[in-house]
């Protein structure tokens, strides 16, 4: 009889086992949802349905950003330049204001050439900071209603030295009755102090458009060899400059001190250009209905195929 005992209790303990395995594994009925009832379709419907595509947001930069890049370039991050908005081609209703610190079109060599164009519900505006035999070093272009920056080369933030290499900002608006487009660039751009102690800039352009419905187009350029404040301001000394506005004659001068022209192309004389029947022209300190130019060739179909520090209110796209 004990040996009995002996070989039941151990089934029974096995039986035992296996139901509680068996309740373990399998839902209670009460747990369960009916196939046919809401909640069972909506789980149903939360399987089958395509997940919704990803949303991105545009990057924005809020003005106060901007002012600050604009201030201290050395800040930026060459690599990921600030975007937001549509690229769009070239309005039609306006033509470009540009300036060039050097643009050599035969050689595909641009430095500091800036361009900016606006018209109803479209700006545009481009830099080509540093492009050598067509090889693009630092350029971009600004999309409608929006804005970019970089540089080539820049050092770390602080608060003693700042400098920038090959320096491009763009920023452009635009709606159905008016709009703006602003292009700038710096070949190169040294701050001490943060620019109160001293700013220097060589080879410095900016371009500028706007357009409004009532009023019409208005487009300007300027362009710098070099720049220096001292002191916050108190000393300016601007060397090698034109200006051109679609709104006025242009304005050109070998040195500038403070608010006076030492040597202006009115005092210096320009002469007249050199010309070479159907091959080139040269004008040198010459201001016109097309433009200011230190220094400009003209091939033999009036084309400008090098300049140095001009500019134009006047000009075409395929032009610049």
């Amino acid at each position: 009889m004990a040996r009995g005992l002996v070989a039941v209790i151990p089934s029974l303990a096995l039986l035992a086992i296996c139901a509680a395995c068996t309740r373990l594994t399998t839902a209670p009925a009460a747990t369960r949802t009916p196939p046919g009832s809401a909640v069972g379709a909506a789980e149903v419907a939360a399987t089958t349905q395509p997940k919704a595509p990803w949303r991105v947001a545009p990057v924005t930069l809020a003005p106060a950003a901007r002012a600050i890049a604009a201030r201290n370039p050395s800040e930026l991050n060459p690599r990921p330049a600030a975007r937001q908005g549509s690229s769009a081609p070239p309005p039609a209703e306006t033509r470009f204001g540009s300036g060039d610190g050097v643009n050599l079109d035969p050689l595909g060599t641009c430095i500091s050439c800036t361009n900016a164009s606006a018209g109803s519900n479209s700006s545009a505006s481009e830099s080509r900071e540093l492009k050598v035999a067509d090889e693009s070093i630092a350029e971009g272009q600004g999309p409608t209603n929006g804005y970019n920056y970089g540089s080539a080369f820049s050092l770390p933030p602080n608060s003693l030295l700042s400098a920038a290499l090959g320096y491009f900002q763009m920023d452009n608006r635009a709606d159905r009755n008016t709009s703006e487009a602003h292009s700038s660039g710096t070949l190169a751009d040294v701050r001490l102090g943060d620019g109160q102690m001293a700013n220097l800039a060589i080879l410095e352009s900016r371009s500028n458009a706007s357009y409004s419905a009532a009023s019409g187009a208005h487009r300007d350029g300027t362009s710098s060899g070099m720049r220096a404040n001292l002191d916050g301001g108190t000393m300016a000394v601007v060397l090698l400059h034109s200006e051109s506005s679609s709104e006025g004659s242009g304005r050109v001068y070998l040195l500038h001190i403070n608010d006076r022209d030492v040597a202006s192309a009115e005092q210096l004389g320009g002469g007249p250009p050199l010309d070479v029947p159907r091959v080139a022209t040269v004008r040198l300190f010459r201001t016109g209905p097309d433009g200011a130019v230190v220094g400009a060739v003209q091939d033999g179909s009036s084309n400008q195929a090098a300049g140095i520090v001009a500019t134009s209110a006047n000009s075409s796209g395929d032009q610049h």
